[in-house]
């Protein structure tokens, strides 16, 4: 793996990690297939014994990294930055059509993808009369300063909260 793949990896790892998700007996398999891909790329082959059957969330947590035995490590560390992309482009897949009666909220989320993606607003204000690019540029210039890592932290949270509505 040469050096520009290893440091997109451990800043993929880094962007995971900086979302805060912790894995419960609740998680996604997506949450636990992450887990796995990363432990198979940091450690390889897993070498430990199977969990107690009862500690559920520590029996799922091997699983998910035994399953990947006999995987090269570079390969777990590219299906690793693969699934994170996936994940990052089924929240946007959600998208949210704004218009000038979209809550706060949604200019909120909007916001922060695009301080996630392209950082500091560095557009001209809008024409005043253009009402909805006007409260876009306002909820994106909003977040002037924060950090592109956070963005994307609060991104993903805000759209995790979005798919739970619409999965209840």
């Amino acid at each position: 793996m040469g050096i520009d793949q290893e440091q997109l990896f451990m800043e993929t790892v880094h962007k995971y990690q900086s979302f805060g998700i912790e894995l419960t007996n609740q998680s996604s398999s997506d949450d636990f297939r992450v887990y796995g891909l990363y432990k198979q790329a940091v450690s390889g082959n897993c070498t430990k014994p199977i969990p107690n059957r009862y500690d559920r969330l520590n029996v799922k947590k091997y699983m998910a990294w035994n399953d990947l035995k006999g995987m090269s490590q570079d390969k777990a560390k590219e299906l690793y930055e693969q699934l994170f992309m996936e994940t990052v482009h089924k929240y946007q897949s959600f998208g949210i059509e704004l218009t000038n009666q979209s809550s706060s909220d949604d200019f909120r989320v909007y916001g922060l993808y695009k301080q996630a993606i392209s950082g500091n607003c560095t557009k001209p204000i809008p024409n005043r009369y253009d009402r909805l690019n006007v409260k876009k540029y306002m909820a994106w210039n909003d977040l002037k300063g924060m950090s592109q890592d956070k963005a994307k932290e609060l991104y993903v949270k805000e759209m995790k909260k979005v798919m739970q509505k619409i999965n209840e």
